[in-house]
Protein backbone atom coordinates (compact mmCIF):
# COMPACT_ATOMS: atom_id res chain seq x y z
CA UNK A 1 0.00 0.00 0.00
CA UNK A 2 2.92 2.38 -0.59
CA UNK A 3 0.86 4.50 -2.95
CA UNK A 4 -1.44 5.32 0.00
CA UNK A 5 1.37 6.58 2.26
CA UNK A 6 0.61 10.32 1.77
CA UNK A 7 -3.02 9.69 2.67
CA UNK A 8 -2.07 7.68 5.76
CA UNK A 9 0.21 10.48 6.89
CA UNK A 10 -2.48 13.11 6.27
CA UNK A 11 -5.03 11.19 8.33
CA UNK A 12 -2.66 10.67 11.30
CA UNK A 13 -4.22 13.56 13.34
CA UNK A 14 -7.26 11.31 13.75
CA UNK A 15 -5.18 9.04 16.01
CA UNK A 16 -4.34 11.98 18.29
CA UNK A 17 -7.96 13.15 18.08
CA UNK A 18 -9.15 9.76 19.36
CA UNK A 19 -6.75 10.02 22.30
CA UNK A 20 -8.04 13.48 23.22
CA UNK A 21 -11.75 12.73 22.71
CA UNK A 22 -13.54 13.44 26.02
CA UNK A 23 -17.09 13.68 24.66
CA UNK A 24 -17.85 10.69 26.92
CA UNK A 25 -17.26 12.96 29.94
CA UNK A 26 -19.94 15.47 28.94
CA UNK A 27 -22.19 12.61 27.90
CA UNK A 28 -21.96 11.22 31.43
CA UNK A 29 -22.97 14.61 32.84
CA UNK A 30 -25.77 14.88 30.24
CA UNK A 31 -24.23 18.15 29.05
CA UNK A 32 -24.35 17.71 25.30
CA UNK A 33 -24.02 21.40 24.45
CA UNK A 34 -20.19 21.44 24.64
CA UNK A 35 -19.57 18.56 22.18
CA UNK A 36 -22.26 19.90 19.83
CA UNK A 37 -20.75 23.40 19.89
CA UNK A 38 -17.21 22.11 19.25
CA UNK A 39 -18.42 19.84 16.46
CA UNK A 40 -20.45 22.61 14.82
CA UNK A 41 -17.52 25.07 14.85
CA UNK A 42 -15.04 22.64 13.28
CA UNK A 43 -17.55 21.38 10.70
CA UNK A 44 -18.21 24.92 9.50
CA UNK A 45 -14.49 25.72 9.48
CA UNK A 46 -13.54 22.51 7.64
CA UNK A 47 -16.28 23.06 5.04
CA UNK A 48 -14.96 26.57 4.32
CA UNK A 49 -11.38 25.28 4.03
CA UNK A 50 -12.45 22.46 1.70
CA UNK A 51 -14.14 24.93 -0.65
CA UNK A 52 -11.03 27.16 -0.60
CA UNK A 53 -8.26 24.56 -1.03
CA UNK A 54 -9.84 21.49 -2.66
CA UNK A 55 -10.34 22.12 -6.38
CA UNK A 56 -9.48 18.89 -8.22
CA UNK A 57 -9.08 15.17 -7.54
CA UNK A 58 -5.33 15.81 -7.06
CA UNK A 59 -6.18 17.68 -3.84
CA UNK A 60 -7.29 14.48 -2.08
CA UNK A 61 -4.40 14.64 0.42
CA UNK A 62 -5.36 18.21 1.33
CA UNK A 63 -8.99 17.14 1.77
CA UNK A 64 -8.01 14.28 4.12
CA UNK A 65 -5.69 16.56 6.12
CA UNK A 66 -8.44 19.17 6.56
CA UNK A 67 -10.99 16.61 7.77
CA UNK A 68 -8.53 14.90 10.14
CA UNK A 69 -7.09 18.14 11.57
CA UNK A 70 -10.53 19.70 12.08
CA UNK A 71 -11.60 16.62 14.07
CA UNK A 72 -8.50 17.02 16.23
CA UNK A 73 -9.24 20.73 16.81
CA UNK A 74 -12.83 19.89 17.76
CA UNK A 75 -11.67 17.44 20.40
CA UNK A 76 -9.11 19.92 21.75
CA UNK A 77 -11.88 22.53 22.07
CA UNK A 78 -13.79 20.31 24.49
CA UNK A 79 -10.87 20.48 26.92
CA UNK A 80 -11.32 24.25 27.19
CA UNK A 81 -14.63 23.79 29.03
CA UNK A 82 -13.21 21.39 31.64
CA UNK A 83 -12.13 24.05 34.14
CA UNK A 84 -15.76 24.68 35.10
CA UNK A 85 -16.45 20.98 35.63
CA UNK A 86 -13.39 19.59 37.46
CA UNK A 87 -11.89 19.91 40.92
CA UNK A 88 -8.62 18.67 42.42
CA UNK A 89 -8.63 15.14 43.77
CA UNK A 90 -6.19 12.41 44.72
CA UNK A 91 -5.54 9.84 42.03
CA UNK A 92 -5.43 6.23 43.21
CA UNK A 93 -4.06 3.34 41.17
CA UNK A 94 -5.38 0.78 43.65
CA UNK A 95 -8.13 -0.50 41.31
CA UNK A 96 -6.12 0.04 38.12
CA UNK A 97 -6.06 -3.67 37.09
CA UNK A 98 -9.82 -3.92 37.53
CA UNK A 99 -10.37 -0.76 35.47
CA UNK A 100 -8.25 -2.20 32.66
CA UNK A 101 -10.24 -5.43 32.80
CA UNK A 102 -13.55 -3.55 32.59
CA UNK A 103 -12.20 -1.38 29.76
CA UNK A 104 -11.61 -4.48 27.65
CA UNK A 105 -15.32 -5.28 27.92
CA UNK A 106 -15.98 -1.98 26.13
CA UNK A 107 -13.04 -2.46 23.78
CA UNK A 108 -14.16 -5.81 22.34
CA UNK A 109 -17.46 -4.64 20.79
CA UNK A 110 -15.62 -1.58 19.45
CA UNK A 111 -13.18 -3.95 17.79
CA UNK A 112 -16.12 -5.92 16.35
CA UNK A 113 -17.61 -2.72 14.93
CA UNK A 114 -14.22 -1.88 13.42
CA UNK A 115 -14.20 -5.28 11.73
CA UNK A 116 -17.69 -4.55 10.40
CA UNK A 117 -16.76 -1.18 8.92
CA UNK A 118 -13.23 -1.82 7.65
CA UNK A 119 -12.94 -5.53 6.87
CA UNK A 120 -15.81 -5.43 4.36
CA UNK A 121 -14.05 -2.83 2.24
CA UNK A 122 -10.67 -4.52 2.58
CA UNK A 123 -12.06 -7.87 1.43
CA UNK A 124 -13.90 -6.29 -1.51
CA UNK A 125 -10.61 -4.77 -2.67
CA UNK A 126 -8.56 -7.94 -2.14
CA UNK A 127 -11.07 -10.42 -3.57
CA UNK A 128 -12.51 -8.46 -6.50
CA UNK A 129 -9.48 -6.28 -7.24
CA UNK A 130 -12.03 -3.73 -8.47
CA UNK A 131 -11.71 -0.18 -7.09
CA UNK A 132 -15.15 0.73 -8.48
CA UNK A 133 -16.82 -1.92 -6.31
CA UNK A 134 -15.17 -0.42 -3.26
CA UNK A 135 -16.28 3.07 -4.28
CA UNK A 136 -19.91 1.98 -4.68
CA UNK A 137 -19.85 0.23 -1.31
CA UNK A 138 -18.17 3.16 0.46
CA UNK A 139 -20.70 5.75 -0.72
CA UNK A 140 -23.70 3.56 0.11
CA UNK A 141 -22.26 2.76 3.53
CA UNK A 142 -21.55 6.44 4.19
CA UNK A 143 -25.17 7.49 3.53
CA UNK A 144 -26.50 4.64 5.69
CA UNK A 145 -24.20 5.64 8.54
CA UNK A 146 -25.55 9.19 8.37
CA UNK A 147 -29.10 7.85 8.64
CA UNK A 148 -28.05 5.56 11.49
CA UNK A 149 -26.68 8.51 13.46
CA UNK A 150 -29.93 10.41 12.92
CA UNK A 151 -32.28 7.52 13.75
CA UNK A 152 -30.32 5.64 16.41
CA UNK A 153 -26.96 7.11 17.40
CA UNK A 154 -27.98 10.61 18.46
CA UNK A 155 -31.08 9.45 20.35
CA UNK A 156 -29.38 6.55 22.15
CA UNK A 157 -26.37 8.73 22.94
CA UNK A 158 -28.66 10.97 24.97
CA UNK A 159 -30.77 8.17 26.49
CA UNK A 160 -27.76 6.08 27.56
CA UNK A 161 -26.79 8.52 30.32
CA UNK A 162 -30.37 8.61 31.60
CA UNK A 163 -30.64 4.81 31.69
CA UNK A 164 -27.31 4.56 33.53
CA UNK A 165 -28.72 6.93 36.14
CA UNK A 166 -31.97 4.96 36.41
CA UNK A 167 -30.13 1.67 36.94
CA UNK A 168 -27.91 3.39 39.50
CA UNK A 169 -30.97 4.50 41.50
CA UNK A 170 -32.42 0.97 41.48
CA UNK A 171 -35.68 1.55 39.61
CA UNK A 172 -37.86 -1.43 38.70
CA UNK A 173 -37.50 -3.40 35.46
CA UNK A 174 -41.07 -2.38 34.62
CA UNK A 175 -40.12 1.31 34.57
CA UNK A 176 -36.94 0.53 32.62
CA UNK A 177 -38.98 -1.37 30.03
CA UNK A 178 -41.48 1.49 29.65
CA UNK A 179 -38.72 4.01 28.99
CA UNK A 180 -36.86 1.60 26.68
CA UNK A 181 -40.00 1.06 24.61
CA UNK A 182 -40.53 4.82 24.42
CA UNK A 183 -36.98 5.34 23.11
CA UNK A 184 -37.30 2.48 20.62
CA UNK A 185 -40.64 3.83 19.46
CA UNK A 186 -39.11 7.19 18.55
CA UNK A 187 -36.09 5.58 16.90
CA UNK A 188 -38.27 3.23 14.85
CA UNK A 189 -40.50 6.10 13.73
CA UNK A 190 -37.50 7.64 11.98
CA UNK A 191 -35.79 4.41 10.87
CA UNK A 192 -38.86 2.78 9.26
CA UNK A 193 -39.58 5.98 7.34
CA UNK A 194 -35.94 6.20 6.27
CA UNK A 195 -35.92 2.56 5.16
CA UNK A 196 -38.94 2.79 2.86
CA UNK A 197 -37.97 6.28 1.76
CA UNK A 198 -34.45 5.30 0.72
CA UNK A 199 -35.69 2.26 -1.21
CA UNK A 200 -38.24 4.45 -3.00
CA UNK A 201 -35.90 7.30 -4.02
CA UNK A 202 -32.55 5.51 -4.42
CA UNK A 203 -32.93 5.24 -8.20
CA UNK A 204 -33.31 9.04 -8.38
CA UNK A 205 -31.01 9.94 -5.49
CA UNK A 206 -27.84 8.07 -6.53
CA UNK A 207 -27.32 9.55 -10.05
CA UNK A 208 -28.05 13.08 -8.80
CA UNK A 209 -25.69 13.07 -5.81
CA UNK A 210 -22.96 10.73 -7.05
CA UNK A 211 -23.23 10.94 -10.82
CA UNK A 212 -24.39 8.53 -13.51
CA UNK A 213 -21.21 6.49 -13.04
CA UNK A 214 -22.56 5.37 -9.65
CA UNK A 215 -25.83 3.95 -11.00
CA UNK A 216 -24.52 0.47 -10.22
CA UNK A 217 -24.59 1.43 -6.53
CA UNK A 218 -28.42 1.62 -6.48
CA UNK A 219 -28.81 -2.09 -5.46
CA UNK A 220 -26.42 -1.44 -2.56
CA UNK A 221 -28.57 1.42 -1.28
CA UNK A 222 -31.65 -0.81 -1.45
CA UNK A 223 -29.91 -3.68 0.38
CA UNK A 224 -28.53 -1.34 3.04
CA UNK A 225 -31.87 0.46 3.52
CA UNK A 226 -33.15 -1.88 6.33
CA UNK A 227 -29.99 -1.21 8.40
CA UNK A 228 -31.43 1.70 10.47
CA UNK A 229 -34.57 -0.37 11.15
CA UNK A 230 -32.60 -3.44 12.26
CA UNK A 231 -30.07 -1.42 14.25
CA UNK A 232 -32.81 0.42 16.14
CA UNK A 233 -33.30 -2.76 18.17
CA UNK A 234 -29.64 -3.75 18.60
CA UNK A 235 -28.48 -0.18 19.25
CA UNK A 236 -31.31 0.56 21.66
CA UNK A 237 -30.85 -2.63 23.68
CA UNK A 238 -27.06 -2.48 23.72
CA UNK A 239 -26.86 1.20 24.75
CA UNK A 240 -29.88 1.42 27.04
CA UNK A 241 -30.14 -2.02 28.58
CA UNK A 242 -27.08 -4.28 28.33
CA UNK A 243 -24.47 -1.61 29.11
CA UNK A 244 -26.18 0.28 31.99
CA UNK A 245 -27.46 -2.97 33.57
CA UNK A 246 -23.96 -4.44 33.80
CA UNK A 247 -24.34 -6.99 30.98
CA UNK A 248 -21.83 -5.35 28.64
CA UNK A 249 -19.59 -8.41 28.69
CA UNK A 250 -22.45 -10.57 27.42
CA UNK A 251 -23.34 -8.20 24.59
CA UNK A 252 -19.64 -7.90 23.70
CA UNK A 253 -19.52 -11.65 23.07
CA UNK A 254 -22.58 -11.38 20.82
CA UNK A 255 -20.92 -8.62 18.79
CA UNK A 256 -17.74 -10.65 18.39
CA UNK A 257 -19.78 -13.63 17.14
CA UNK A 258 -21.61 -11.29 14.73
CA UNK A 259 -18.25 -10.04 13.43
CA UNK A 260 -17.21 -13.63 12.77
CA UNK A 261 -20.50 -14.31 10.97
CA UNK A 262 -19.92 -11.18 8.90
CA UNK A 263 -16.42 -12.36 7.98
CA UNK A 264 -17.58 -15.85 6.95
CA UNK A 265 -20.42 -14.56 4.78
CA UNK A 266 -18.07 -12.01 3.19
CA UNK A 267 -15.66 -14.77 2.21
CA UNK A 268 -18.50 -16.78 0.68
CA UNK A 269 -20.52 -14.01 -1.02
CA UNK A 270 -17.97 -11.41 -2.21
CA UNK A 271 -16.33 -13.73 -4.80
CA UNK A 272 -19.76 -14.18 -6.45
CA UNK A 273 -21.52 -10.86 -5.89
CA UNK A 274 -18.76 -8.33 -5.07
CA UNK A 275 -19.92 -5.32 -3.05
CA UNK A 276 -23.51 -6.59 -3.06
CA UNK A 277 -22.29 -9.73 -1.25
CA UNK A 278 -20.57 -7.58 1.38
CA UNK A 279 -23.78 -5.58 1.91
CA UNK A 280 -25.83 -8.76 2.32
CA UNK A 281 -23.27 -10.05 4.84
CA UNK A 282 -23.57 -6.88 6.89
CA UNK A 283 -27.38 -7.11 6.97
CA UNK A 284 -27.24 -10.79 8.03
CA UNK A 285 -24.82 -10.06 10.89
CA UNK A 286 -26.88 -7.07 12.07
CA UNK A 287 -30.03 -9.22 12.06
CA UNK A 288 -28.21 -11.80 14.17
CA UNK A 289 -27.25 -9.14 16.73
CA UNK A 290 -30.77 -7.76 17.02
CA UNK A 291 -32.39 -11.21 17.31
CA UNK A 292 -29.93 -12.48 19.92
CA UNK A 293 -30.11 -9.29 22.01
CA UNK A 294 -33.92 -9.44 22.02
CA UNK A 295 -33.91 -13.16 22.82
CA UNK A 296 -31.48 -12.72 25.76
CA UNK A 297 -33.01 -9.53 27.19
CA UNK A 298 -34.92 -11.39 29.94
CA UNK A 299 -38.28 -10.02 28.92
CA UNK A 300 -37.18 -6.37 28.79
CA UNK A 301 -38.03 -6.54 25.07
CA UNK A 302 -39.99 -9.38 23.46
CA UNK A 303 -40.77 -10.10 19.82
CA UNK A 304 -44.41 -9.33 20.65
CA UNK A 305 -43.29 -5.87 21.83
CA UNK A 306 -41.37 -5.42 18.58
CA UNK A 307 -44.40 -6.32 16.47
CA UNK A 308 -46.54 -3.87 18.40
CA UNK A 309 -43.95 -1.12 17.97
CA UNK A 310 -43.53 -1.49 14.21
CA UNK A 311 -46.93 -2.62 12.87
CA UNK A 312 -48.41 0.86 12.28
CA UNK A 313 -45.08 2.24 11.05
CA UNK A 314 -44.74 -0.58 8.48
CA UNK A 315 -48.24 0.13 7.17
CA UNK A 316 -47.45 3.86 6.85
CA UNK A 317 -44.05 3.11 5.29
CA UNK A 318 -45.48 0.61 2.81
CA UNK A 319 -48.13 3.08 1.69
CA UNK A 320 -45.52 5.83 1.34
CA UNK A 321 -43.29 3.56 -0.77
CA UNK A 322 -46.18 2.62 -3.07
CA UNK A 323 -47.09 6.24 -3.76
CA UNK A 324 -43.50 7.41 -4.31
CA UNK A 325 -42.76 4.41 -6.55
CA UNK A 326 -45.77 5.23 -8.74
CA UNK A 327 -44.89 8.95 -8.80
CA UNK A 328 -41.35 8.17 -10.01
CA UNK A 329 -42.77 6.90 -13.33
CA UNK A 330 -44.15 10.38 -13.97
CA UNK A 331 -40.65 11.86 -14.26
CA UNK A 332 -38.88 11.30 -17.57
CA UNK A 333 -35.38 11.70 -16.10
CA UNK A 334 -33.57 11.90 -12.81
CA UNK A 335 -33.53 15.49 -11.62
CA UNK A 336 -33.28 17.37 -8.35
CA UNK A 337 -36.87 18.51 -8.85
CA UNK A 338 -37.99 14.88 -9.11
CA UNK A 339 -36.08 13.92 -5.97
CA UNK A 340 -37.40 16.84 -3.90
CA UNK A 341 -40.96 16.10 -5.03
CA UNK A 342 -40.61 12.42 -4.12
CA UNK A 343 -39.15 13.21 -0.67
CA UNK A 344 -41.80 15.82 0.20
CA UNK A 345 -44.72 13.64 -0.94
CA UNK A 346 -43.24 10.55 0.73
CA UNK A 347 -42.65 12.28 4.07
CA UNK A 348 -46.12 13.86 4.00
CA UNK A 349 -47.81 10.51 3.37
CA UNK A 350 -45.73 8.67 5.99
CA UNK A 351 -46.26 11.13 8.85
CA UNK A 352 -49.90 11.74 7.91
CA UNK A 353 -50.57 8.01 8.09
CA UNK A 354 -48.86 7.84 11.50
CA UNK A 355 -51.24 10.55 12.71
CA UNK A 356 -54.27 8.71 11.28
CA UNK A 357 -53.10 5.41 12.83
CA UNK A 358 -52.36 7.18 16.15
CA UNK A 359 -48.80 5.85 16.33
CA UNK A 360 -47.26 6.30 19.80
CA UNK A 361 -43.72 6.79 18.50
CA UNK A 362 -44.71 9.77 16.38
CA UNK A 363 -46.63 11.24 19.32
CA UNK A 364 -43.52 10.92 21.53
CA UNK A 365 -41.36 12.68 18.94
CA UNK A 366 -43.84 15.57 18.69
CA UNK A 367 -43.94 15.89 22.50
CA UNK A 368 -40.12 16.01 22.66
CA UNK A 369 -39.97 18.78 20.04
CA UNK A 370 -42.74 20.74 21.79
CA UNK A 371 -40.94 20.45 25.13
CA UNK A 372 -37.66 21.57 23.57
CA UNK A 373 -39.40 24.51 21.88
CA UNK A 374 -40.87 25.68 25.20
CA UNK A 375 -37.44 25.44 26.88
CA UNK A 376 -35.92 27.60 24.13
CA UNK A 377 -38.69 30.18 24.55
Amino acid sequence: YKEYSPYMLAITPLLIASLLDISWFYKGLEKFGYPVLANMVVKILSTILIFIFVKTKDDLTIYIAIVATSTLLGNIMMWLFLKTELQKTKISFKNFPNHIKQSFIYFLPSLALLIYSVLDKTLIGVITNDAAQNGFYEQAHKIINMILVLCCGSLNGVLNSRFSYLYGTGVSNKEIKEKLLMGLNMSLTLSVGSMFGLIAVSKTFVPIFFGEAFTSAVPLFIIFAPMPFICSFSNGLSSNYYTPSGRKKESAIFYMVAALINLLFNLVLIPFFGAVGAAISTIISEMFISIILITRSKGILTFKDCLKLVSKKLIAGGLMFSFVFLISFGFKNNSLRALVTEVIIGATIYFSMLVVLKDEGFKSLILVFKKKSKQND
